[in-house]
């Protein structure tokens, strides 16, 4: 009988509060991604009407730099499609968006998923380096 109270205090810990902002990432990179090749990558946040959100901010964008940003607000929810480009060929790590949400006197960080993507050089396989 312990074990199940623990396992269900547990459960109650990790899971959101009602009411709680949340986040979810969706990345769409295209079939070979180059240097300087574009990958859309959008943010959703849902979170009360009445809930400020500040953001997407990021520590660090490490190799990529966003291209563009069309942020979309509909009721409940903040849409923010980036467009990234990376500039270093290899495998890259994509950079963590954080999010504020404000709702009444709460305050709730939110912060994207990460994964990796494989970026093709576009320099012929005998050159390491761009001339001048």
């Amino acid at each position: 009988m312990r074990r199940a109270a623990s396992f269900l205090l547990l459960l109650a810990l990790a899971a959101p509060a009602a009411g709680a902002a949340t986040l979810t990432t969706r990345v769409t990179p295209p079939k070979r991604l180059t240097v300087g090749d574009r990958l859309e990558r959008a943010l959703t946040v849902s979170a009360a009407v009445s809930s400020q959100v500040l953001g997407p901010l990021a520590d660090s964008l490490g190799v990529f730099v966003v291209a563009d940003a069309k942020p979309e607000k509909r009721a409940g929810a903040e849409v923010h499609r980036l467009s990234l480009a990376a500039f270093q060929a290899g495998r890259q790590r994509l950079p963590v968006f954080t999010f504020l949400v404000r709702t009444g006197t709460r305050v709730d960080t939110l912060r994207s998923d990460t994964g990796s993507v494989v970026v093709a050089s576009v320099l012929p396989a005998d050159m390491k380096d761009v001339h001048d």
